[in-house]
């Protein structure tokens, strides 16, 4: 441990240095997705994130538009096992399955959220489709406090039925998310913090709980705390875009035709990732 702590201390000026770059805004970056009524109900939202690391949309998605939203993904995640998560079904590559998820993740309000925290060019990077069943509690895994190692990174979480406060929510500790971490605790194992929230449990009243109405949009910065909760108390429906401006990039697939249609900046969400594929 304490050869850990004396290479800690010789890596994280560099470690800090590079997150300080990724952070860094492009003042030649236009944002705008969109205007008037949309503009003001995204700069709320962006305040908040600002503020809080996390902004909670209840409901966002609603009438014919979760409904869609919903059938696709139950067609996605049928029999798809994941066998790193016993207890859970997951989809990872489903842009080209229906055009409902292009359109939930191209929203011009949450683009203009995401946008103006960036303030620099972004892109779907990841993408998943989770069905979390019913289980025993535990912790383990992403199901602890943790960060996820990739520095400044948004995530959106669309939750697809309701989800109860004491269910298998996300928890996240607001006013975590502009923590610089240290070269030992910004990696690997050093990146869970379950025993620092034991330690701290004043930290209580600013923990979120991403839970609400089917349709409710969680976005959050993957560099502040959170935890997923395993437990009998229901399942969880979601999906989760993550955009990302600097690095750790994963390759996602798109059909030619959707993203043709799309104008700009709303094709630059899809093609500044150097891993986009597009299929006929």
């Amino acid at each position: 441990m304490i050869a850990q702590q004396i290479w800690s201390l010789i890596k994280t000026p560099e470690f800090r240095l590079k997150e300080y770059f990724h952070r860094r805004p492009d003042p030649k970056y236009n944002w705008h997705f969109c205007s008037g009524e949309e503009e003001r109900k995204a700069e709320a939202g962006h305040q908040k994130l600002e503020d809080d690391g996390i902004v909670m949309l209840p409901a966002f998605f609603q009438g014919e538009m979760l409904k869609e939203l919903q059938a696709a993904f139950d067609k996605s995640v049928e029999d798809q096992w994941c066998k790193l998560n016993p207890g859970s079904l997951q989809c990872d590559e489903f842009f080209v399955q229906d055009p409902v998820y292009l359109k939930a993740a191209l929203d011009p309000v949450l683009l203009e959220i995401i946008g103006r925290y960036y303030k620099k060019k972004f892109a779907l990077g990841r993408s998943c489709a989770q069905r979390l069943l019913p289980a025993d509690t535990g912790r383990y895994g992403s199901y602890q406090w943790h960060h996820d190692t990739r520095g400044r990174q948004l995530h959106l979480m669309v939750l697809l039925r309701d989800l109860a406060a004491d269910g298998q929510r996300m928890s996240y500790l607001t006013k975590s998310h502009l923590t610089y971490y240290s070269y030992l605790r910004g990696r690997g194992q050093g990146s869970r913090f379950d025993t620092d929230l034991r330690e701290h449990p004043e930290y209580k009243d600013r923990i979120v709980e991403v839970a609400g109405p089917a349709g409710t949009v969680a976005i959050f910065d993957a560099n502040g705390l959170h935890s997923g909760n395993r437990n009998n108390n229901g399942g969880r429906d979601q999906i989760t875009f993550c955009y990302v401006s600097v690095r750790h990039w994963k390759p996602q697939k798109f059909r030619r035709a959707e993203v043709a249609a799309l104008e700009e900046p709303f094709k630059q969400v899809v093609t500044f990732n150097p891993k986009h594929e597009l299929v006929d």
